[in-house]
């Protein structure tokens, strides 16, 4: 039940922690007016259905580089987490199975969104704004995903 229990935490710690990277990449580029934010699987009236959204009135509109920054920052965040379980592998032992799913989940979250599906996730999005292949970050992102998830299994 525990196990249940995290698993549910980790999906909304890094679903927060997603939209917050997009919220302060926008806010450090081109300014925020407002925001929301919803934690929870909706119907968005641009996207469609989306596990997590975040709403931004920007004070200007961001360039090509900008924007496609804005969409790229949860790989960053995911990066992080991935570089702290690393860091912390190598400091312990043993690491308890509930951080490791709390961290993991990072791993998933880079991987569903190096798929790329839709014609507006980040992938393609920031891809499109910086005029390359969405092939380049996809392979990338699910390659080191799973190898990432194999290490920590």
């Amino acid at each position: 039940m525990l196990y249940i229990i995290i698993i549910t935490l980790s999906f909304f710690l890094h679903a927060y922690i997603h939209e917050l990277s997009h919220l302060y990449m926008t806010k450090a580029l081109v300014g925020v007016n407002s925001h929301r934010i919803r934690l929870y699987p909706h119907i968005d009236e641009h996207l469609g259905f989306v596990w997590a959204s975040v709403y931004v009135d920007r004070k200007s509109e961001p360039t090509k580089l900008h924007a496609g920054l804005i969409y790229f920052a949860p790989r960053i965040a995911n990066i992080i987490f991935i570089l702290l379980f690393a860091t912390i592998s190598l400091l312990s032992f043993e690491i308890s199975v509930y951080i490791k799913i709390i961290i993991g989940a990072s791993a998933i979250d880079l991987f569903i969104g190096s798929l790329g599906l839709s014609e507006r996730s980040d992938l393609r999005m920031y891809s499109k704004f910086w005029s390359i292949s969405p092939w380049l970050p996809r392979v990338a992102g699910v390659f080191s995903s799973i190898i990432f998830i194999a290490t920590i299994i």
